[in-house]
Order: structure tokens, then C-alpha cells, then sequence
């Protein structure tokens, strides 16, 4: 085998395949970290959203709101806007399903009260997540808020402040253990406290390692193949690649 036709085949190894770190534990490690759902709770017109925005674009994740699914719906004529009946959960559900099987983080946008997740989402209680429940400690300025929100989400309705309470009467937190913002705070003021929750900054510090690590690994691995090609020209090479790959516990994951 030619140094031109390993170089071609490596290039298309190269191009083929996710380079992940270089021990099994450590690549263990970051699929546990990464693979989850991050919910936004709490009642409407608490920051919810603008928080979930920041934290989408922080942490380079997607963002799904229960209201926009729900909206998109009601659009097409095919249930009351009034009148979902758990639709939202179910697709927020199914979402969330295909994440965790593609070991990926999404973010949810949604009140999640404790017992409509119950009554509409249970299988949520056996998922890994990291919850932020966003609260107003002010009244009036809560009541402000919700006098005069409009997220122009078309096809949907807007709370008024009498309805609000209503849900405040039978809400209760997703889970006890919680990361609380007050949105009455600057908005800046709570990104960085959202920044310093661990279990949100062990996402974004996985990530930036897995980028690293990748790097890293394709510089290693091309040392490797030069060694080799300078080695000699058949195809014992790519044996002794894999046998030096495997001394060194590197892993690939294949994407054919």
C-alpha cells in the first residue's frame, strides 16, 4: 500500500468518525454529563424564557417551549388552544426521548408544576435533569409583567393576572432540590448565578473538554500515522496503527 492511498484512507477515517477522549471512564464520564434535559420552570411571566434563550445560546443548546409546541398546533386547526389536554407534555416527552437516545441536551421552557408533570409527563421523574425553578419575588412587578406581556406567538393567548394566581394556588415545584433565580434581579445577575449552578456548569465545561479532547486526539493520531507511513508501505500499517490505538485506549465511534 502506497504512502498516498494510507494517507487518502485515513482522510476518509478522518471525515467518518467522532473522535472522542482517550479512556473509556473519561468518554463514560462525559456521556453521563452532557446526555441531559435541562428544565426552565416556574409561573408564567417569572423569566422562564428569557432565561432559557441565555442559556441556549451559553451553552449552544437548543430550546423547546411548551406554549410555541402548543401554539403550532392550535394554528393548524386541529385542537383549541384552551383545550390541549396534555398535547404539549406528549410531544415534549417525545423530544426529550430522542435526545437522550442521541446523547444530547435540550432545554425546556414550561411552568412544570409537580403534579400536572405527574398526571401528564411522569416519565420525566426518571430522567436526569438539572432543574432551575424562576420565581418573582415582587408582586407588583410580577403583576406588571403579566398586565402587559405579549410574546406575539401566534395562535396563542396570553394569561391575565387573576389567571396566574389561579395557577399559583396549585403550584408546587418540580422536585425540592432546585437552583431558584428571582427575575425581580437583573437579568445579568442571574445568567452568572445560572453560570455557577454545578450541575448547568458541568454541562458547559464538558463540552468545552470535549472539543479539547478531540483536537487533541486527532493531533495524536496523525503523529501515528506519519511514524508509520515513514515506517514502511503496506498494509501491515493500519494493524499496527490499530494495535498502537488500543495501547493507548483511544476509542472511535463510527458514523456510516
Amino acid at each position: 500500500m502506497s504512502r498516498v492511498t494510507i494517507s487518502c484512507c485515513i482522510e476518509k477515517l478522518l471525515a467518518r468518525a467522532r473522535i472522542f477522549p482517550l479512556s473509556k471512564a473519561l468518554y463514560a464520564k462525559e456521556q453521563s454529563v452532557v446526555s441531559k434535559l435541562i428544565v426552565i420552570g416556574g409561573l408564567p411571566c417569572c423569566g422562564k424564557t428569557t432565561l432559557a434563550k441565555e442559556l441556549s445560546s451559553l451553552l449552544s443548546l437548543p430550546v423547546i417551549s411548551k406554549d410555541e409546541l402548543e401554539a403550532a398546533i392550535a394554528r393548524k386547526g386541529l385542537v383549541s388552544n384552551k383545550k390541549m389536554n396534555g398535547v404539549g407534555y406528549e410531544l415534549m416527552a417525545t423530544i426529550a426521548k430522542n435526545h437522550i437516545d442521541s446523547d444530547s441536551s435540550v432545554i425546556f421552557d414550561f411552568v412544570a408544576s409537580k403534579n400536572r408533570v405527574l398526571e401528564c409527563w411522569p416519565s420525566l421523574y426518571n430522567s436526569e435533569i438539572k432543574y432551575i425553578e424562576c420565581v418573582c419575588n415582587n408582586e407588583e412587578l410580577h403583576k406588571k409583567r403579566i398586565q402587559s406581556r405579549n410574546r406575539n406567538i401566534v395562535g396563542w393567548y396570553e394569561l391575565t393576572w387573576e389567571e396566574v394566581l389561579e395557577i399559583k394556588s396549585v403550584y408546587e415545584p418540580l422536585f425540592p432540590e432546585r437552583h431558584i433565580v428571582d427575575s425581580a434581579n437583573a437579568l445579568t445577575e442571574n445568567i452568572e448565578l445560572a453560570r455557577k449552578y454545578k450541575k448547568i456548569n458541568n454541562i458547559s465545561c464538558c463540552i468545552g473538554k470535549t472539543t479539547r479532547s478531540r483536537s487533541h486526539f486527532s493531533a495524536e493520531l496523525w503523529r501515528y500515522i506519519s511514524v508509520l507511513i515513514v515506517m514502511s508501505s503496506n498494509s501491515k500499517n493500519i494493524n499496527t496503527l490499530i494495535i498502537i490505538l488500543i495501547n493507548k485506549s483511544i476509542f472511535l465511534r463510527y458514523t456510516f
